[in-house]
């Protein structure tokens, strides 16, 4: 596992190898579809967390620092030749994703009823901080009822 200062040094070491102005590194817990991505005008890489615990880290960084490469030299810096020919002077993998067995984990909340106990799972944490009853419950009851509100298991 990689920690976001062994990513930084990497990223400090091969900008300066080559030249470059610096380029900071940065999780960002938002991505889940995506192990890392690359802002060139504002010289940050952030990374999914995964991403860093993943054997892909490393390849990933150098992929998104080449994207920084290309544009400095002019080459453009999305995934054409250019790209890919930075990303191969980098010592990354020139391909567009990451290898198809590092997947993001994947998420679920689950969520109970207090009444019933009824589970109620959800990929997304849409219930948090919503007032929102276990409906079997409340239909019984006639009416809605802050006793069946649900509660985050996990």
């Amino acid at each position: 596992m990689m920690k976001l200062t062994e990513a930084q040094s990497l990223i400090d070491r091969l900008a300066a190898e080559w030249g470059m102005s610096p380029v900071k590194v940065r999780i960002n817990r938002r991505f889940t579809a995506t192990g890392g991505r690359a802002y060139l005008k504002r010289r940050v890489i952030e990374v999914a967390p995964w991403m860093l615990g993943s054997g892909e880290a490393d390849d990933t960084l150098r992929h998104e620092l080449a994207h920084f490469l290309a544009s400095d030299l002019g080459m453009g810096s999305y995934h054409g030749q250019g790209w890919r020919k930075a990303a191969i002077v980098l010592g990354a993998s020139p391909t567009q994703c990451y290898a198809l067995g590092i997947r993001p984990p994947a998420r679920e909340y689950r969520y109970q009823c207090p009444g019933c106990r009824r589970i109620k799972r959800s990929r997304s944490p849409s219930l948090e901080g919503q007032q929102i009853a276990c409906g079997r419950c409340c239909n019984e009851a006639g009416i809605w009822d802050v006793r069946f509100v649900f509660k985050r298991l996990t």
